[in-house]
């Protein structure tokens, strides 16, 4: 949104004149909206199980990093259990993705349910060897429809996937409904991930 209304502004910017956003663009600052949900239980979860494009991606994106690193470090751990001991089983994106699924179906309770133990668990896990995957960005975003006040962006990447295993997401920029993954592996892994990522890809 900030990206959005930032871009909104610079296009319409015009000099001695007051900038006036979109009503979709004004920021809200109600931190009523956000209620903290310790204790409360979610009666029932939905029946819908369908996985989003983001988590089907997500899982498989990371079952490759995971075996690409795997292959070429010897770790058998990744973070927050998405990834299993035996990813490299012909499942391991399905369970990868159940796992993904489940996770995000807690932010029905809301979004900072169990956040205050979340970091001091990560640190743990990063203490004991395993290997953390994150994700920034998403291809709901639009990013290739901001414009500056230059025109459409002809390539987006996130800076900060160089920062241990991350992954930068985005939503394609010529195909309708298509996923821009961004990595910045080393050399050698990254060559594993190409191999493996397409293999996996091929329908015989």
């Amino acid at each position: 949104m900030f990206i959005k209304a930032w871009a909104y502004a610079c296009k319409s910017y015009e000099e001695e004149s007051p900038i006036s956003l979109m009503r979709e663009l004004e920021p809200l600052f109600d931190r009523d909206l956000i209620k903290d949900p310790t204790g409360l239980k979610l009666k029932t979860y939905p029946s819908d199980t369908t996985l989003s494009t983001f988590v089907t991606c997500c899982a498989y994106v990371s079952v490759c990093i995971a075996k690409a690193t795997d292959e070429a470090q010897n770790a058998e751990k990744f973070a927050l259990a998405f990834i299993p001991e035996d990813f490299k089983k012909e499942d391991g994106v399905v369970v990868v993705a159940k796992r993904i699924w489940s996770k995000t179906k807690m932010l029905d309770k809301g979004a900072i349910e169990g956040i205050e133990a979340v970091f001091p668990m990560f640190i743990a896990m990063l203490r004991e060897g395993v290997k953390g995957i994150s994700v920034a960005g998403s291809n709901r975003f639009g990013v290739y429809e901001t414009d500056f006040g230059w025109g459409r962006p002809a390539k987006v990447d996130i800076t900060s996937v160089d920062r241990g295993l991350n992954i930068g997401w985005a939503e394609s920029k010529d195909e309708k409904g298509g996923v821009e993954v961004g990595l910045a592996l080393n050399k050698h892994v990254m060559h594993l991930f190409h191999g493996i990522f397409y293999e996996g890809l091929r329908i015989d």
